[in-house]
């Protein structure tokens, strides 16, 4: 199975992934195999993508959650 992101939405997930990963949610998960999983998803993104190290990547992380943000919001 292979999941397709694009830049936009792969840069909002990695970030979300990583502010849950910092907090205990250990009440959302009903298996370890899924916090693994959640932790492995943060794993792969971070390789794929260098842009985490960019010095602007607040800006790109701001003008990617416009770019896929429901235009009501």
């Amino acid at each position: 199975m292979c999941l397709k992101l694009n830049k936009d939405e792969a840069i909002i997930l990695l970030d979300w992934l990583g502010r849950f990963n910092e907090c205990s949610h250990s009440e959302f998960f009903q298996d370890q195999a899924e916090e693994r999983v959640h932790f492995d998803m943060e794993a792969v993104l971070e390789k794929s993508m260098n842009v985490i190290f960019d010095s602007d990547y607040e800006n790109k992380l701001l003008k990617a959650r416009e770019q896929i943000r429901d235009k009501m919001y």
